[in-house]
């Protein structure tokens, strides 16, 4: 694939990565991921796991895989429902 749609993809990836990396910088909680009570100690691109583009760690609470897509959004229920 290529051209703007998959441009567009990999630059909200990276915008993802990035803020993610901004809150471990600053010792903060991940937005909708506080329910876990941790700051992130590390985080990945391109894993090849189940969510491949987005691999956050949480330490004790274990780890986040997530698709990176811009369009998606979720409630707090469905933040805490996935986490179980």
């Amino acid at each position: 694939m290529s051209g703007d749609a998959t441009f567009a993809g990999t630059r909200y990836q990276a915008n993802v990565i990035a803020y993610v990396y901004a809150r471990m910088l600053a010792q903060a909680r991940l937005g909708r991921f506080e329910l876990l009570g941790e700051t992130p100690p590390a985080v990945s691109g391109e894993t090849g796991g189940p969510g491949d583009d987005v691999r956050t760690e949480l330490g004790t609470a274990g780890a986040i895989e997530a698709q990176a897509k811009h369009g998606m959004t979720a409630t707090r229920r469905e933040v805490a429902r996935a986490c179980r």
